[in-house]
């Protein structure tokens, strides 16, 4: 869990969290958490996975939301939109500050590319 993941020895910052979550350096660390929340669903058998195969050689998994799972989502998405809106209206100064903790993780684990310094023009 996230929560387990935190050192104890100092509170924790949104974006030290965030980062730590995210594990690894990617080219798309917004598109890292959202396959790892996805693999999460997975796991907890929220999500089936099925394997396709393309022209009879290559192997793609496709992610199918089971009916159980669609209604629960349906029926708490509104409240979850409903206190994200609630919270960014009554403290906006907060909701600033957690959008550029987020934004400062993504940023950290957005991978550089590496520039090669022995190619000349």
């Amino acid at each position: 869990s996230i929560a387990g993941q935190a050192k104890l020895d100092k509170p924790a910052e949104v974006a030290d969290v965030l980062y730590g979550y995210l594990g690894s350096d990617s080219s798309d660390p917004a598109g890292m958490a959202i396959e790892r929340a996805r693999d999460a669903l997975v796991s907890r058998n929220l999500v089936t996975t099925t394997e396709q195969v393309r022209l009879k050689v290559f192997k793609s998994l496709a992610y199918n939301l089971p009916p159980n799972t669609l209604t629960m989502a349906q029926a708490q998405a509104s409240a979850v939109q409903g206190l994200l809106d609630q919270a960014q209206r009554a403290q906006p100064e907060v909701w600033k500050v957690l959008v550029q903790a987020v934004n400062s993780a993504l940023a950290r684990r957005r991978e550089t590319p590496d520039i090669d310094s022995t190619s000349s023009d």
